[in-house]
């Protein structure tokens, strides 16, 4: 039950993060804008936690939570950097 579960997070993860950059790629969305930010978070979110449950490929999970630190620090500027 797990495992499907984990599966179902990580197809959740990957459509967000495929479709985030699809939509901005095709101009339907801008790549400065909230619905990109938060579907590229979502997605990383997810595919670090369907990933963690599955304890498998572990770099890809490493990959993914650096993905969602580097898009968090950005969507919400902590620091107010001005990007």
């Amino acid at each position: 039950m797990i495992e499907i579960l984990a599966d179902f997070i990580e197809w959740f993860g990957t459509i967000a993060v495929l479709g985030a950059f699809g939509l901005a790629m095709f101009h339907v969305i801008p790549f400065e804008s909230k619905m990109f930010y938060v579907m590229n978070l979502a997605g990383a979110i997810a595919m670090v936690f369907g990933g963690a449950f599955k304890r498998q490929s572990w770099k890809m999970v490493i990959f993914f939570a650096i993905w969602a630190i580097i898009t968090a620090l950005v969507f919400f500027n902590p620091f107010h950097w001005h990007f």
